[in-house]
């Protein structure tokens, strides 16, 4: 019952700090004039820039770094090559050879970390490198999944919340009371990200927010197969 109670206050500890982040990131994107410009798959009117992400990812990994037993530094080399890059597209559009190309690298930094799908199951897993090639693709899509439906205000940052809520109850369940505590910071960075995005938003998630949330997303669900193998 600790625990719940602890994951709860995180998570309000974590809303608390996206929520009195993201205003400057607001003001900042809008003195810089760094408006997103509008394509095909986003369908918004609002003259809006695209750093949301900027907010949930310095509060979930400024408050992850507070925990005792925290994942491996491959975790945040790999997001933070992500972010920045998800960051540098949002102000100036890779092409999407650079993108595709970082998240190879990063799904190789984390296999190199030790996150790597569980495939005992599979009859290909006595094959070199199988298991990596398969997570890197795995990490890739997910990743691509996440920024793909950011186009509608509060998609992804709703379904991110969502995830993060399922996961981290289910590590809470298993006896995983850190990466159950990570699932709620970011439950909680979401949320403070979410209060300025729906209605009439005053900023958007970008590339450097889905495509943390789907690297994110990928390593939970790794840690969760290893335990319940």
């Amino acid at each position: 019952m600790f625990i719940i109670i602890k994951s709860i206050l995180v998570a309000l500890f974590s809303y608390g700090v996206s929520n009195s982040l993201l205003p400057f990131v607001v003001q900042w994107g809008n003195i810089k004039h760094l408006q997103e410009k509008k394509d095909d798959r986003k369908i918004h009117v609002e003259e809006v820039h695209a750093l949301g992400g900027v907010g949930i990812f310095i509060t979930t990994w400024l408050l992850i770094m507070c925990l005792p037993g925290i994942p491996s530094l491959g975790l945040l080399l790999a997001s933070l090559l992500l972010f920045i890059t998800g960051l540098v597209d949002d102000l100036i559009n890779l092409s999407a050879f650079v993108r595709f190309g970082v998240q190879i690298l990063t799904g190789i930094i984390l296999c190199q970390s030790g996150w790597v799908l569980y495939l005992d199951f599979l009859p290909f897993q006595s094959f070199y490198l199988v298991p990596e090639m398969v997570t890197i693709f795995f990490f890739v899509l997910l990743i691509n999944a996440y920024n793909f439906i950011d186009g509608i205000n509060g998609l992804a940052g709703s379904l991110g919340a969502f995830h993060s809520l399922l996961f981290g109850l289910v590590f809470l369940f298993l006896g995983m009371p850190v990466w159950g505590l990570i699932c709620f910071i970011l439950l909680g960075s979401l949320l403070g990200f979410l209060r300025f995005n729906f209605g009439k938003a005053k900023i958007f998630m970008g590339d450097n927010g889905s495509t943390f949330i789907g690297l994110m997303m990928g390593v939970f669900s790794i840690v969760f197969m290893k335990e319940a193998s």
